[in-house]
């Protein structure tokens, strides 16, 4: 689970953004003033509390990749090429499939569409 999160995180742009009070457009006058007016106190027409206000803790871009362990890396690249190696055994019956990546794999032009390389220790029994 945590290999394909990695990849699916690694797959994220990350470019989403919304403007705070400071990056939306308008005035930075002071509205009316503090004391006297029976109204209540206000600094900047852009408040968070106003229409057409900035957004508050909205999304900013930012980066979703974190080190994944290299040895849990390879154990899981290891499980899906044995689990694709099955795959290609259970099939081994039509003649499409020659070997891993060798043949035409059923292709008409001859080419191979997939190569994999498994030393002897990572196949599975």
């Amino acid at each position: 689970w945590e290999a394909v999160n990695h990849y699916r995180a690694r797959q994220r742009a990350g470019t989403h953004a919304t403007k705070n009070k400071k990056l939306v457009s308008g005035a930075g006058k002071k509205l009316w003033k503090q004391k006297g007016t029976g109204r209540a106190r206000v600094g900047s027409i852009r408040s968070p509390l106003w229409r057409h206000g900035g957004t508050v803790h909205g999304p900013q871009p930012r980066s979703y990749d974190y080190s994944f362990p290299r040895k849990k890396l390879l154990g899981a690249l290891r499980s899906a090429l044995a689990a694709k190696l099955s795959a290609l055994q259970t099939a081994a019956s039509r003649p499409r499939f020659n070997a891993i990546g060798s043949g035409t794999d059923g292709r008409p032009d001859g080419r191979c569409a997939s190569i994999a390389i498994i030393s002897r220790k990572h196949i599975l029994p």
